[in-house]
């Protein structure tokens, strides 16, 4: 009886943090019930953990537990003594959190019910993926209709969505949806044709750039991938020579064809932002960064790091981003298989720097906890 309760417990705690990861509706409410359910779920989890106080020295035992945690206070400290806007610090660490979290609530639970967790998270997340898409289709910022270039008009259906400031942030969480769906199939022969159609479509409609080429780029080399293995029953050190060299080429084309396109002359000019800020910045600001959000008060163009990694480096500085690094890399360590949402999501970030990724993690660890039950499919 007390483990079927404790059970249901880890059940309730799981679904409050991995289904609702996604359940961003900050544009129309007052607070996202993405929030309220991370409260609920951190209640249930305080409660969890004092019943499996007994296995600490397990918990203790793993590294990427004491890892993230240790990441999660240093930011704290680190953000306060750098004046940070807290609401942003706030934002990056809770998102951190999840990781061990949501790997803390599934461990106990059987492999049948991770997975099914995993489905109605991503079943749920199409259903809110697609109602934004079409209120956003719905409510066109006009303004971007009145310019004289009319290339510029299909702006306007990247704003006023429901969930995020723009299409660019929603992007973001339907790409890392889209990845972790084609891991389920790929890795755990799940049916997921689908949502895997449906995701594509959408993050097409976000026209965000960065996360349409990242989409294309990586599921043909997954593609690609498949066949060179079973097809061709090529080695892995031949797979991974001919994935660098396309990947090489398909990027060289890419920087060809938008060389002269002022999105992209804005990814040059946030580079080019970073070197500067490397050249003036004191050690301290180099080591420690400048707090989450002033990143604008610093860098030269006088427009905020729109960059995953820039906006890490300069707001958290040096050993912030270093320190991140290394966690991907031990996730990474921990299941090979997390590089399907990793690498497309790192791409696609080069032109995005939100301050929460709960979903992210949430699925990381999804895929941490998976990893047994691909060695035995």
């Amino acid at each position: 009886m007390i483990k079927s309760i404790d059970k249901n417990i880890n059940l309730i705690i799981a679904g409050c943090l991995i289904i609702f990861s996604t359940f961003y509706l900050g544009n129309v409410l007052p607070i996202s019930p993405i929030y309220l359910f991370y409260g609920i779920a951190i209640i249930l989890l305080i409660y969890s953990f004092i019943k499996r106080i007994n296995n600490i020295g397990d918990i203790l035992k793993d590294k990427l537990y004491i890892f993230n945690i240790i990441y999660c206070l240093y930011l704290g400290i680190d953000q306060i003594l750098v004046k940070a806007n807290l609401t942003s610090a706030m934002y990056v660490i809770m998102s951190l959190t999840y990781f061990s979290l949501v790997l803390f609530s599934i461990k106990p639970l059987s492999n049948y019910c991770v997975m099914k967790i995993s489905k109605i998270f991503i079943n749920f997340s199409v259903v809110l993926f697609t109602i934004e898409t079409i209120i956003r289709y719905l409510n066109p910022e006009k303004k971007y209709f009145t310019i004289a270039d009319g290339s510029l008009k299909i702006y306007a259906y990247k704003f006023n969505s429901i969930m995020l400031s723009d299409s660019n942030a929603v992007s973001i969480l339907y790409l890392v949806l889209l990845f972790f769906s084609i891991y389920l199939f790929v890795k755990h022969k799940q049916n997921q044709i689908i949502q895997i159609i449906i995701l594509n479509i959408l993050v097409v409609m976000t026209i965000s750039r960065a996360a349409i080429i990242s989409m294309i780029i990586f599921e043909v080399l997954i593609i690609l991938m498949y066949l060179l293995k079973n097809k061709f029953k090529l080695s892995s050190k031949y797979i991974y020579g001919a994935l660098v060299i396309v990947g090489i080429v398909g990027l060289t084309l890419l920087f060809y064809k938008f060389r002269n396109d002022g999105s992209f002359m804005t990814k040059l000019t946030i580079f080019n932002d970073g070197v500067d800020y490397i050249e003036n910045a004191s050690v301290k600001h180099l080591l420690f960064g400048v707090g989450f959000e002033n990143s604008i008060n610093y860098l030269l163009s006088g427009f905020p790091a729109h960059n995953f990694i820039l906006s890490f480096f300069v707001e958290s500085g040096i050993i912030g981003l270093l320190i991140l690094i290394i966690f991907y890399i031990m996730i990474i360590k921990a299941n090979p298989s997390t590089v399907i949402v990793i690498f497309p999501f790192l791409l696609a970030a080069m032109s995005y720097a939100g301050y929460g990724l709960p979903f992210l993690y949430a699925v990381l660890a999804i895929i941490v906890r998976l990893k047994g039950l691909e060695n035995n499919e």
